[in-house]
């Protein structure tokens, strides 16, 4: 199973264990939040902008 993090850890972004993201809260600028997997030794990135 993959384990899930996002940067910065305040954005209002939560990621399950699955790998949904949620977000909590709208931004009041836009916003880009990096999403990180790993799985093993292997990581993989992504990124998402959020917009107020």
């Amino acid at each position: 199973m993959a384990v899930w993090s996002c940067n910065p850890s305040d954005s209002g972004v939560q990621i399950s264990p699955s790998g949904h993201v949620t977000v909590s809260q709208a931004p009041t600028s836009k916003k880009q939040i990096q999403i990180k997997a790993t799985i093993g030794g292997a990581e993989g990135f992504a990124y998402l902008v959020l917009l107020p």
